[in-house]
């Protein structure tokens, strides 16, 4: 008896984090399956009648009509899996938590490359598999509202892991497949843009294959009748889609009346900081880690969710898990991982219940000092020693 207990113990010693793994999957599958039977508007006025139209125009046949306003490969999924014999409901749902367990391994494999030095990454990996499956904005987008920001957020993080592996055709082709699902992607785009200046085996080529990877998997929609120029037009008409400048989510607009003027001065001043940032990054001798890689890419998601006109509430969903990821490998500022993830979640609730917690204006203000914390972390700003230094240096000069 001593000895079966001995060797139990032992095997649970050896398996241990994959049967923590596997409890954690299975917990996390049970709480999204409670919400199934949720019905969002969303669902009923878009998602409901998108699969509806598809089953009635014959399947595969009703890809050459403009369904939805979301891109076309959201909508082949759509359509390949509406010959399931299973409600839309279900095919929504099931679709955005798949994805819920492809985010979370995604961000696995980033923080393993993020600790590649690291004894503890194996726990930490697990660790960041857990709280990404139990993030309330994560399980709220799928199991719940039955969202799919978590489809372009898994191949951004497989991009990053790519990027800071410094294979870089694999990582524009991913944010290219993360900008056929969502034109959020930009958000992240400025980190591409200041590494192609400070990196030389990244060429304007490669920004070519975003494009490309987006044209390749529009393709099925063309094959079957859709032009080019339906499926350009996707992302234009979403652009003008939303006349409000704040759409229940607490950016700088919520401070402002709603006046389309104000929409082409966020847009200049957001396109300033990210020029000023760059000069930042090209004046100084600054060494692209892979925590400054994730640490920027972070700062312009946030900065771009807070300056830009029409954002919605599930617009810094990407922040939400890279913050996570951030603090799990470099264990700084919680401050900040909890202030966006907090953020999010009092966004979603007054849309999703309408009932408000917290006024938008006081989120604001609170967004506004994440995104002062997040970029005086960014650019060494909260480094007193650093500053003495280059001040020390610039007197000398």
């Amino acid at each position: 008896m001593t000895s079966l207990k001995s060797k139990f113990l032992q095997l649970v010693q050896k398996y241990k984090l994959i049967m923590f793994v596997i409890i954690v999957t299975i917990c996390s599958l049970y709480v999204r399956y409670k919400f199934y039977s949720y019905i969002s508007v969303d669902f009923s006025w878009s998602l409901d009648n998108w699969i509806k139209t598809i089953r009635a125009n014959g399947g595969v046949n009703s890809l050459k009509l403009n369904i939805g306003d979301y891109n076309e490969p959201y909508i082949i999924i759509l359509t390949f899996l509406s010959y399931l014999p299973i409600s839309s409901l279900k095919i929504v749902k099931c679709l955005s938590v798949f994805f819920d367990y492809a985010g979370a391994c995604s961000a696995t494999l980033l923080v393993w490359g993020l600790l590649k030095d690291k004894a503890y990454r194996k726990t930490a990996a697990v660790i960041t598999y857990t709280i990404i499956l139990f993030l309330p904005t994560v399980i709220i987008n799928s199991s719940l509202w039955g969202q799919c920001d978590m489809i372009y957020t898994t191949f951004i993080l497989l991009s990053l892991y790519f990027l800071i592996e410094e294979r870089y055709i694999p990582s524009f082709v991913l944010l290219g497949i993360a900008f056929s699902f969502k034109l959020q992607f930009i958000f992240i785009l400025p980190l591409y843009v200041i590494l192609y200046f400070k990196k030389e085996k990244i060429s304007i080529l490669h920004f070519g294959l975003i494009f490309l990877a987006n044209l390749i998997m529009c393709m099925p929609a063309i094959i079957f009748g859709k032009s080019l120029k339906s499926i350009i037009k996707i992302y234009v008409n979403q652009a003008s889609e939303y006349p409000d400048l704040a759409c229940n989510f607490p950016s700088i607009y919520t401070l402002f009346p709603n006046n389309p003027i104000f929409s082409s001065y966020g847009v200049i001043v957001l396109a300033m900081v990210f020029g000023v940032a760059l000069i930042v990054f090209l004046e100084r001798d600054i060494i692209f880690n892979k925590e400054m890689i994730i640490t920027l890419g972070l700062w312009s998601i946030v900065m771009s969710v807070f300056l830009l006109p029409h954002m919605h509430e599930r617009y810094m969903f990407v922040a939400d898990v890279l913050s996570v990821i951030w603090y799990i490998a470099y264990r700084k500022k919680i401050y900040i991982t909890v202030g966006i993830n907090l953020i999010s979640l009092l966004s979603y609730i007054p849309y999703l219940f309408r009932i408000t917690v917290v006024d938008f204006k006081i989120l604001t203000i609170g967004l506004l000092i994440v995104v002062v914390l997040l970029t005086m972390h960014t650019f060494n700003l909260d480094n007193k020693k650093l500053n003495y230094l280059m001040e020390s240096e610039n007197h000398n000069s």
